[in-house]
C-alpha cells in the first residue's frame, strides 16, 4: 500500500519545465516499512553514481523570517501547491503577547517562551510524535508553519533535531521589508516592531534560503525544486 505525500504539477524552467512545458513531479512516496526510524518523515531514494541515497522528505515546513517577508503570502500558496495545511504561528500568541506587540513593545525571550514550546508541540503532533500535546494528524499531507523564528536558541525549541522538518528562511533587505509594511496593516503587529524584529534576527546556518525580491511564485517553485534535489 503506497501513501503518496503529494503530487504537484509546475510550470517552471528551473524544474525543467521550459517554454511552458508542464514538469510533472511526483515525490514524498513511502510505502509501509519505509519510513525512517523517527517515522516522521517520508522515505525518498535516489541512485547517483549507482549508489542508492535515502532521502527522509518532511512533513512539516518552516517558513521563517522577520515581519514583511512574506511568510503567510508564500506560506499559504506553497500549502496550496502541495496540497498541505497552513498555519499561522501568529495565531497561537497567548493574548498577553498580542496586546504587548499591539503597543509597539517588542517580546522579550521570556514572553516567546510558552509560545515557543506550544509550537512545538504542534510541529511534534504533525510528525506524529506521541504525547505531543495536540492530537496527532494520521494524514498523507504535511504542515507548513509560518513563523518567525528569529534566534537560533528559538528553532531549538521548536525544531531541535527533529527530523521531517525543513526550515526556509526569507531574507530581504531592510528597504524591501519596509516597503511591503507601507503597503498593509498587520492584527495586532505596528511597524516599528520591524527594527527591533531585525536587531534580533540570526540566519539559519542550515536549511533554505531565498530573496524575497523574488516574487512569491517564483520562491515557492524553489522551494519545491529544493525539497526534490
Amino acid at each position: 500500500m503506497c501513501l503518496d505525500l503529494f503530487n504537484l504539477t509546475l510550470n517552471d524552467p528551473k524544474l525543467g519545465g521550459g517554454d511552458g512545458l508542464m514538469s510533472q513531479l511526483r515525490f514524498g512516496s513511502r510505502r509501509i516499512g519505509q519510513q525512517d526510524d523517527s517515522d516522521s518523515g517520508s522515505v525518498r531514494t535516489r541512485h547517483v553514481g549507482g549508489i542508492a541515497v535515502t532521502k527522509v522528505m518532511p512533513r512539516v515546513i518552516l517558513l521563517m523570517g522577520v515581519m514583511g517577508s512574506g511568510k503567510t503570502t508564500v506560506g499559504r500558496l506553497l500549502a496550496q501547491r502541495l496540497n498541505w495545511s497552513f498555519e499561522d504561528a501568529d495565531t497561537y500568541h497567548p493574548q498577553s503577547n498580542i496586546d504587548k506587540m499591539a503597543r509597539g513593545v517588542a517580546l522579550t525571550d521570556f514572553d516567546r517562551r510558552p509560545w515557543l514550546r506550544t509550537l512545538s508541540d504542534v510541529i511534534d503532533a504533525w510528525l506524529g510524535v506521541e504525547d505531543a500535546g495536540f492530537e496527532s494528524f494520521d494524514q498523507e499531507a504535511g504542515l507548513v508553519l509560518a513563523c518567525s523564528a528569529l534566534k537560533q536558541a528559538y528553532r531549538e525549541i521548536l525544531v531541535g533535531q527533529k527530523p521531517g522538518v525543513q526550515i526556509v528562511f526569507l531574507q530581504g533587505s531592510e528597504a524591501v521589508l519596509q516597503a511591503r509594511l507601507s503597503l498593509r496593516e498587520h492584527a495586532f503587529m505596528p511597524k516599528a516592531l520591524l527594527h527591533s524584529q531585525l536587531a534580533t534576527l540570526e540566519a539559519p546556518k542550515a536549511g533554505l534560503t531565498l530573496d524575497i525580491a523574488d516574487p512569491p511564485e517564483a520562491l515557492v517553485a524553489q522551494i519545491c525544486a529544493a525539497l526534490l534535489a
